[in-house]
């Protein structure tokens, strides 16, 4: 059987350590930081092979993190509108 490459071996490590992180998550934000921490984990191996593909990632995954953050926007502001509706409704209940 032919010995790990350096990469390979830093690869392993990468997936321990994430797989570590990710079976201490007790919250979905812990296990969205450890799955970001394995992100740039990936992006810094890949920044040192080639650095204009690995700019192209991050440049996607912006796109993608920022449709996620306005949806995101959205769901809280029509529950905070919802919420405010359920309190109008009660106020006026109790007059």
């Amino acid at each position: 059987m032919a010995r790990p490459t350096r990469a390979q071996i830093r690869q392993e490590v990468r997936d321990e350590e994430y797989k570590r992180l990710k079976n201490k998550a007790t919250t979905g934000r812990e296990l969205l930081y450890a799955a970001l921490d394995f992100l740039l984990a990936e992006l810094t191996d890949l920044a040192k092979l080639q650095s204009a593909r690995e700019d192209k990632v991050c440049r996607e995954l912006v796109e993608d993190i920022e449709k996620v953050a306005y949806d995101t926007r959205k769901e809280a502001d029509d529950e905070r509108k919802n919420q405010i509706t359920i309190r109008q409704r009660a106020h006026l209940r109790r007059r």
